[in-house]
This record gives structure tokens, C-alpha cells and sequence, in this order.
């Protein structure tokens, strides 16, 4: 039994120092390797590492030429994607298949969500759904990256005015009128909204710029008269009205507004001068 005993004990420390010596040989191995491998990377030529600082530099700075040519490369593939997509989203629209264009317009805005022409887009579904405050927001965010863009101006204008912020839509069409005079349309709007809101020497003031461009505008001129009616002048009213009576002398608005409006002294006024 002792002898049986002592034999496996000894079995047991001849398996230890086994597993010992090939952890042993292991160990060694994989130091050597890793001191070879090290030493590799101290003495290789210095052009290797010069690559690899290159790749860094790429990855790191947009100073760099070929990240330059990589990044145009990834926004010329997005803006062909999104010019694509604008297509069939107003083939959609023309067809009213709208459910198919508004998808098409959340698939454009995942690669690009400031994307001015997706956004405008979008906002005019939500006119066509009369649903004004929402154009409203997109029209703000897109004035947030694009703060003088004429367009969008004018379109916030009128999701304006079809909620009565009339006062709002006045500011909006002063802006655009600051960045492009010449546009007679904001001109003759800006007299119609000061007419709104009874700001009538403002309006006034619109309406002659306006007529002074397109002195033939009929409407326009009796919307003139009308602002002259309301602070009193009724003489420059009746001088208003006849000037569009003369280029529309069959108009039985004008006659009418005429009528009541050339009294005995104010014909006497107008005698005089």
C-alpha cells in the first residue's frame, strides 16, 4: 500500500514540473516573439513610418488634400442622391401620391436634414394640408442656416399672413425688402400689410413706391384711395381714384366710390388747385 501510494505521488510531481516546464517554454516563446516584433518596429525604414503618419494626418485634419478628395467624393454621392430623390418626389406630388413623396422627403432629410430644397418641399405638403404653423417652423430653421434667403423669406411670409400674424409677416417682408428693393411684389405686400394692421401712413408710403414702378396697377390705386378715406384725405382719395378711373373708365366700383365721395367742397378743392 505504501509503495502503491508513493507511486502516484510521484506521478503527480513528475505531471507538475511537465506543465511547468511547457509554460516555461511558453512564456519564453511569446516574450521572444513580442521582443522581435518590437525590435522590427524600432529599425524599419523611415519612409514605413512616414506612411503611417500620412494615414493619421488623413484621418485627422481637413487640411489634407486626399481627405479633401475623400469628403467631396461623399457629398457629390449625397447631392446626386438628393437631386434624385427631389425628382420623384415632385413627380409624387404632381401625381398626388403624397404618402410616396413624404417618404421619399424623410429619406432625403436622413442624409441631409438642412437640405434647403428637401425642407421647402416638406413645408409645402403642410400648406397643402393647410396645416400652416408646422410650414411655419420649417421655414424659421431654414432661415436659421440660410438667414437671406429671398425665397424663404417670402414663403414664411405667407404661412404668416394665413395665421393673422400680420405684424410677424411685416417684420419678415421688411427683411426682404432690406435684401432685394427692386422686388415690387414685397413692396406692394408691405402696403397691403401696413393696411392691415391700420398703419396707414406706412402703407401710403409703400403704395406710392410701388405705383410709382407700376403706376397703371388699377387695384392697387384704389386700395390708395382707400387707405386716403380712412386717415381723412378725401381729397387726395378722389385724386387717386380718378387716376385709376382713367385707365379703367368702365370700372362701376370707382364710379361708385366717386359718387360718394366728391361732395360739393371737395370738387370745390380740386376746382381750386
Amino acid at each position: 500500500m505504501d509503495l502503491g501510494f508513493s507511486t502516484i505521488i510521484l506521478k503527480l510531481e513528475i505531471f507538475a514540473l511537465l506543465i511547468s516546464l511547457v509554460y516555461a517554454v511558453y512564456y519564453l516563446s511569446s516574450r521572444i516573439i513580442y521582443l522581435t516584433r518590437y525590435v522590427k518596429w524600432i529599425i524599419k525604414p523611415q519612409r514605413l513610418k512616414n506612411i503611417d503618419i500620412k494615414k493619421v494626418q488623413v484621418k485627422n485634419t481637413f487640411d489634407h488634400k486626399e481627405y479633401k478628395e475623400e469628403v467631396k467624393k461623399i457629398w457629390d454621392k449625397e447631392k446626386n442622391q438628393i437631386r434624385d430623390l427631389l425628382k420623384r418626389i415632385k413627380l409624387n406630388k404632381s401625381r398626388w401620391e403624397i404618402e410616396i413623396a413624404r417618404n421619399l422627403i424623410i429619406e432625403a432629410l436622413t442624409i441631409d436634414k438642412i437640405n434647403r430644397d428637401v425642407n421647402i418641399e416638406l413645408a409645402s405638403l403642410y400648406i397643402d394640408e393647410n396645416d400652416y404653423k408646422k410650414a411655419e417652423f420649417i421655414y424659421k430653421d431654414l432661415l436659421l442656416v440660410y438667414p437671406n434667403d429671398f425665397d424663404v423669406l417670402k414663403k414664411l411670409w405667407f404661412v404668416l399672413s394665413n395665421q393673422d400674424k400680420y405684424e410677424l409677416a411685416i417684420e419678415v417682408y421688411k427683411k426682404a425688402y432690406s435684401l432685394n428693393r427692386n422686388d415690387m411684389e414685397i413692396v406692394n405686400m408691405l402696403a397691403y400689410l401696413f393696411f392691415t394692421v391700420w398703419s396707414f401712413l406706412e402703407s401710403i408710403t409703400y403704395f406710392k413706391k410701388y405705383l410709382k414702378e407700376r403706376p397703371r396697377d388699377v387695384e392697387s390705386l384704389i386700395s390708395l384711395s382707400e387707405v386716403y378715406k380712412k386717415i381723412g384725405d378725401f381729397k387726395e382719395s378722389v385724386v387717386t381714384l380718378k387716376r385709376a378711373l382713367d385707365i379703367n373708365p368702365y370700372n362701376e366700383y370707382i364710379h361708385k366710390e366717386l359718387k360718394e365721395l366728391e361732395t360739393p367742397e371737395i370738387v370745390k378743392n380740386l376746382e381750386n388747385n
